[in-house]
Order: structure tokens, then C-alpha cells, then sequence
């Protein structure tokens, strides 16, 4: 399933030959030291996460200890509590998406213009060869989706290749512009891509947007969509776009069709009350929206929308920059509060918002 991504690019501060002397007296479970004598985590906060399932989260972010900064920080969320897992790479961890519990795709930054991609096998973080895993897209441990230049680029389990018969330009006008907006998978047999290309000789008033759906053994044919913003689909022949403050569509096999809300009616007094934010759906007709900087966030459930207050941490709304979710009942927002910075992670049980503690804080 696709999820809201977060792209900040975090580096690390300590010099490689100071990191390597440090490991074996800090005893990092997770990459989060607490032995004793171990230097305090100063600052901490969580970026990424990715649910599967009713019970399963993995989330990444960084920390920083008064020796440096931009340290790694994941977890694992097992329906109850969060647990650190074995992390020996290093860069910023990003763009997690996960098919099952025991295997997900991850984006490591290691410069700020280049990343490589990472693989969790349910136990730890793994280097994967080849960079087409980044920002990937997954609907189950044989089927991940990747936007590849104008075409589309298919995991099988084994390994990558791009679909030839999804190429965006393919019988485009020459020199018009095509390409791929945005794909989201949620299952094995659910994915959506949003391509542009232009549909007729002149393209006076520029490419059209079109929408292809993967079966499970191929893509179909277009059908006219709307403008992306964000995308997410869940399991079932269900998407859901939100192309603007005010407006969404949803896609369920039969065409798109407008979903949006009256923001007047259901916001009341919140602030900054729209449909610019994270998106995530975890099941047919069960979406939800975080809009930036709002203390409410937007549930879309049983074809209707409602506003649901956000937890706090003493009072405050803290800033989430990841939300994922695995099912109806398990959807998870990450981000961080406070100066300086602790990780906070929200759970939505499908009735409201709950504050989980991060392992260690």
C-alpha cells in the first residue's frame, strides 16, 4: 500500500572512525543505546512507518546523542507495544512500505542526491543490490510496484523488471509530455498507477491524467482520473485520491467518483481543517487524512467523512510526517514534540486516537 512519504534527508555527524569505536562499548539494540554509561539521547524523532495486517508497524526515524546526530531509530509495532529491531545499516532510513510482516522495502539516504535501497526480512534491515526498490510500493511480499522513467517496473519476489506495455509515452505525440504521477498497491491484486500523457496531435490544453489498475497478472486499460495529489489503495478494488484541499475520488473497479467533504459541515472550529495532508486507507471505504497542522483528522468510513480529534502530548498536537495503514483497525501516524524533539507515535484502533510509547522514551 502506498503511504504518505516523508523525504527529509538526515545525515550522520560522527566520522565513520569514531562510529566504529563507539558500537562495541554502546551496545545499540535497535539503534538505541541504553547500556549503562551510554550517552543520553538528546533529541529523537520518527519519519517513516508502514503497517500491514491488524497488528504489524515498522517505523524509522533518527536520534541524537550529545557524541552525534542523525543516528538510527527503528521499531516495530506488534498490535500492543513497540520493540526495537537489529538495524546495522546506515543512512537515513525512508519511503518503508511493507507487503506482509516479514517483508518490506525501505529508501536509505546516504548522500544528499543519491539513495540505495534496503530489504526487512522480519528479523533486521538488509542491503538490497539495484536502486529499483526505491520508493517502491507494496502490496504483498511477490508483488511491489516502482515508477521506472515513463514505465512501470515489477517486483515478482525475486527480483525487478520493468513492464514494457506500461510505458506512459508509448503512442504519445512526439516531444508531448507523458510519464507517471504517482502507484499505489494495496494487495497482490490491487494496485493503481496515475499516468499524464497527451491524447491528442495538438495538446492544446496539455496531457490528460489516466489511471491503470493492476489484476494481479497485468495492467488494463486507462480510464480517465483525476488530478493527482495523494494516493492510496488498500486490499479490494479500492483507492482513494485527494487532489486538492477540498476535493477526493475514489476508485472501485467501476470508475472514479467524487468523495468529497463538506468541510464546513464537519470541521466546525478546527483549524487548518482540508484535505492537504497525509493520506492512508486500510480497507475498502476506510481511509484517513491528516491535514497539516490540524488538531482533527479527516475518516472517511462507510462512504461518509467525519472529523476525529488527535491525541496530544500535554495539550499539544504533535507533528506527524508518516502515516500508514495496515487495516481498518491499525493505522499508525509518526512524527515527533517537544524541544528538544521525542518520538510520537499515534494509533487509530477505527474509533480514535491513542498515544503508543516508543521503545526507550
Amino acid at each position: 500500500m502506498r503511504h504518505s512519504k516523508s523525504r527529509s534527508v538526515l545525515r550522520r555527524a560522527i566520522a565513520p572512525a569514531a562510529t566504529a569505536a563507539l558500537l562495541p562499548a554502546l551496545m545499540l539494540i535497535g539503534g538505541m543505546a541504553r547500556a549503562a554509561g551510554v550517552p543520553k539521547v538528546v533529541s529523537a524523532s520518527l519519519s517513516s512507518v508502514s503497517c500491514k495486517g491488524n497488528s504489524f508497524c515498522l517505523a524509522a526515524g533518527s536520534y541524537s546523542t550529545r557524541l552525534g546526530k542523525g543516528l538510527r531509530l527503528n521499531e516495530a509495532w506488534n498490535g500492543k507495544g513497540w520493540n526495537d529491531v537489529s538495524d546495522p545499516l546506515r543512512g537515513h532510513l525512508f519511503l518503508i512500505s511493507c507487503g506482509s510482516p516479514t517483508f518490506c522495502f525501505g529508501s536509505i539516504q546516504v548522500t544528499p542526491w543519491r539513495a540505495r535501497a534496503a530489504k526487512w526480512n522480519g528479523r533486521t534491515w538488509q542491503a538490497f543490490k539495484g536502486s529499483a526498490a526505491v520508493g517502491a510500493t507494496c502490496g504483498s511480499p511477490k508483488v511491489c510496484m516502482n515508477i521506472s522513467g515513463t514505465a512501470i517496473d515489477e517486483w515478482n519476489g525475486k527480483r525487478w523488471k520493468v513492464d514494457p506495455s506500461t510505458d506512459a509515452c508509448a503512442g504519445n505525440p512526439p516531444d508531448d509530455p507523458c510519464g507517471y504521477n504517482d502507484i499505489s498497491c494495496g494487495s497482490a491484486t490491487n494496485c493503481l498507477a496515475i499516468m499524464y500523457a497527451c491524447t491528442t496531435q495538438e495538446c492544446v490544453d496539455g496531457p490528460d491524467q489516466i489511471s491503470t489498475t493492476w489484476n494481479g497478472s497485468s495492467w488494463g486499460s486507462g480510464f480517465s482520473a483525476p488530478f493527482p495529489g495523494s494516493l492510496s489503495c488498500s486490499w479490494g478494488a479500492f483507492c482513494m485520491d485527494t487532489s486538492s484541499a477540498t476535493q477526493a475520488t475514489i476508485w472501485d473497479n467501476a470508475g472514479w467518483q467524487d468523495a468529497s467533504p463538506d468541510l464546513s459541515a464537519i470541521c466546525s472550529s478546527a483549524q487548518k481543517c482540508s484535505l492537504n495532508g497525509l493520506l492512508a486507507c486500510g480497507a475498502p471505504q476506510d481511509c484517513v487524512v491528516l491535514p497539516h497542522g490540524s488538531p482533527v483528522s479527516l475518516v472517511w468510513s462507510d462512504f461518509a467523512w467525519k472529523a476525529v480529534p488527535l491525541a496530544t502530548v500535554h495539550g499539544t498536537v504533535p507533528q506527524l510526517s508518516g502515516l500508514s495503514c495496515g487495516s481498518a483497525t491499525n493505522c499508525m501516524a509518526v512524527g515527533s514534540q517537544g524541544t528538544p524533539a521525542q518520538p510520537v507515535a499515534e494509533h487509530w484502533n477505527g474509533t480514535r486516537w491513542q498515544l503508543t510509547k516508543p521503545a526507550n522514551h
